[in-house]
């Protein structure tokens, strides 16, 4: 979130403070934002709404939400590279997305029977061209009996020029000497309900 995010958060909360005064019958001035613990509350509101569901509006893209929407679940396409022992694979799969404004969930599917889920520990950082890059945190279920799970660090960049997009390409690379690319294409279409959910 930056300035003009905030910016924006603090006169609508304003507003809503003044408007609520005025139907409450109090005169409309600078005093409805002496009310501090009502401005906080309808602030922390206000930011709730707009990570959940506001930020998804396309009239806001990209001038004043950069992020696009890559929430739903996609067939996938992973290529990738280890660098020690220096070998390449590719893997279909399916790709499930669950994402708000300050965060993201991926877990990936892939058609060997391993299963791979990243947890974004920041937010995205996106700029008004379309480049896009965050960081998180994976974790790698084998798809051998017996075998432990591995916990790992990941950063990802992307480019997408559009608010909805229908393919996109991630770029990755992992502390365990792993890069690669992830192709998301074929998003499937969401049911109602999985349009209203927050995430």
């Amino acid at each position: 979130m930056n300035r003009l995010h905030l910016l924006a958060m603090v006169v609508a909360a304003g507003a809503i403070n003044a408007a609520i005064s005025a139907w409450s019958g109090a005169p409309l001035d600078f005093a409805a934002l002496r009310n501090s613990s009502l401005v906080a509350t309808i602030l922390g509101v206000a930011i709730v709404l707009f990570d959940w569901w506001g930020w998804r509006f396309p009239a806001l893209y990209p001038w004043f939400v950069a992020v696009p929407r890559i929430r739903g679940e996609w067939d996938v396409t992973g290529d990738i590279d280890w660098v020690r022992p220096q070998q390449s694979a590719r893997f279909p799969g399916r790709l499930s997305i669950k994402q708000t404004y300050f965060s993201i969930w991926m877990g990936i599917d892939w058609d060997d029977g391993a299963h791979m889920h990243f947890l974004m520990k920041a937010p995205i950082v996106a700029r008004e061209d379309g480049f896009c890059a965050f960081t998180a945190v994976y974790e790698l279920d084998p798809n051998t009996p017996g075998s432990p799970s591995v916990t790992r660090r990941a950063g990802f960049f992307f480019h997408c020029a559009q608010s909805h997009p229908q393919a996109v390409t991630l770029f990755y690379s992992t502390t365990d000497d792993q890069i690669g690319r992830i192709r998301l294409s074929a998003r499937k279409k969401m049911t109602l309900w999985r349009r209203l959910m927050p995430y």
